[in-house]
């Protein structure tokens, strides 16, 4: 506000055009009412060099056609014509036309002012305090899997066999640690701050559940996950609020001495339908606290990436959130708190926590720069089941602590592009993946 109120004062202050003083008479003034048709009045007329007193009216030729009233001292007891005069100068706090022209930082003529709701909520033209989309980590998380063509229930309940060197063989006992179907979290190529924007993101899991397959005797001596997402989001309320669609398309790898199982398998994943709405502003800058839901549909295949090895659990899901955004001249913070609950309990619930913190490094001063801001950025995500705790070779849905890390460097070109590239690695055990590599590009509109 401090800011709309200097910039309000300085245009009613500005000086006005060569020969008058600042409102005085605007640079377009409206143009008089036309006149009647009559004869021309003369300069001397115009001029106002009747004597004192004198009636203008009895000036008037008898019997001449009457010319229209001009602007001439007030009679008593009749009221004066009205004349244009000049805008009066804006109240502080309230932003007309031209304000914009006097703010700047990137706003077009006519745009809102600086701190009004509708440029608090488009960030994308605004350099500080730009939201930043968080990386995030998620693979959908190791679960046990079924090998098609073993019998058709689990074999009767036995202990995990001791871990077993890689390469030292073993026999499969008809089970695999695979990706889940359920690959969705708030966290991943998702902001707190409503955003127009499309968007697409690749990510690429290496050795994926190889401990874990080991311990089984699992005839896979590798698996890789390749996942292609397509996003797209809207704003509306004001760009209080937000919806946004989201598809995967996952591809599995397996290198297996079993021919059915080894090689590549692809297939569109679930989608999900995020709603997001901000409940709470800071009134003089971008921070903010939002809250939202996430369903995700079964709309994929019954196995991730449509793999005819392995079936696995697959229901719909809802997943409620909260999100916040804080951000000063260079630094910025982020994250999500979620709950991923599916609509069977056979299914496990999960617990999501994610933290960002990321630092503008460089933010361009010239306005036709082509590279005009670089944040480097550190996620934390932490995913905790709340029932179905740990592995369990009689448990499909037996699921681990994760607590993965992420380090990643945004770089935004011209005012609306983003290319952000990150890692991800696995602190907790047994390692989901040994590593993963994530690539981001979006586009706000």
């Amino acid at each position: 506000m401090p800011l709309v109120f200097l910039a309000t004062l300085a245009y009613g202050l500005r000086p006005g055009p060569a020969g008058f003083a600042a409102g005085q008479e605007p640079p377009n003034p409206v143009p008089a009412a036309p006149v009647a048709e009559g004869p021309e009045e003369s300069s001397t007329d115009l001029a106002g060099e009747d004597e004192p007193g004198e009636d203008r009216l009895a000036m008037q030729a008898p019997g001449a056609p009457a010319t229209a009233p001009v602007a001439a001292p007030a009679l008593p007891g009749v009221a004066a014509p009205a004349a244009p005069v000049a805008p009066a100068p804006l109240a502080p706090g309230l932003a007309g036309p031209s304000a914009s022209r006097v703010l700047g930082d990137g706003l077009t003529q006519g745009a809102p002012a600086l701190g009004s709701r509708a440029t608090r909520s488009n960030l994308s033209g605004l350099r500080r305090g730009r939201a930043m989309e968080m990386f995030g980590d998620k693979l959908p998380d190791p679960r046990l899997g079924r090998l098609a063509g073993q019998a058709n229930g689990l074999p009767t309940p036995f202990p995990p066999p001791k871990p077993i060197e890689p390469g030292a063989g073993g026999q499969s006992q008809g089970v695999i640690f695979v990706p889940s179907i359920r690959g969705f979290k708030i966290a991943d190529n998702q902001s707190p701050v409503p955003l127009d924007r499309v968007y697409y993101q690749y990510n690429y899991f290496d050795n994926v559940n190889a401990s874990l397959n080991r311990r089984v005797n699992a005839q896979v001596s590798q698996l890789r996950v390749y996942r292609n997402i397509l996003g797209v989001e809207k704003t509306f309320w004001d760009g209080d609020a937000s919806i946004g669609l989201q598809l995967p398309i996952n591809t599995l790898s397996v290198v297996s001495p079993i021919k059915a199982y080894n090689g590549y398998t692809s297939s569109f994943g679930d989608l999900a339908i995020v709603f997001k709405y901000v409940f709470l502003r800071d009134p003089n800058g971008p921070s903010l606290m939002s809250a939202g839901l996430a369903v995700t549909a079964p709309t994929g295949p019954s196995s991730f990436a449509n793999s005819p090895a392995v079936r696995n659990l697959h229901y719909a899901g809802l997943q409620p959130y909260l999100g916040y955004f804080w951000t000063n001249e260079s630094w910025f913070v982020q994250g999500f708190s979620s709950i991923d609950v599916p609509m069977n309990s056979a299914d496990v619930t999960l617990m999501f926590n994610d933290f960002g913190l990321g630092y503008y490094l460089y933010q361009a001063k010239e306005e036709s720069a082509w590279i005009t801001t670089i944040a480097p950025t550190f996620e934390v995500h932490l995913s905790t089941p709340l029932n179905h705790r740990g592995f369990s070779l009689t448990d499909l849905a037996g699921t681990p602590d994760v607590l993965d890390f992420t380090y990643g460097l945004n770089t935004i070109i011209g005012e609306r592009s983003r290319f952000a590239f990150g890692v991800v690695t696995p602190v907790t055990g047994p390692r989901p993946f040994s590593y993963e590599l994530i690539a981001q590009v979006g586009i706000r509109f």
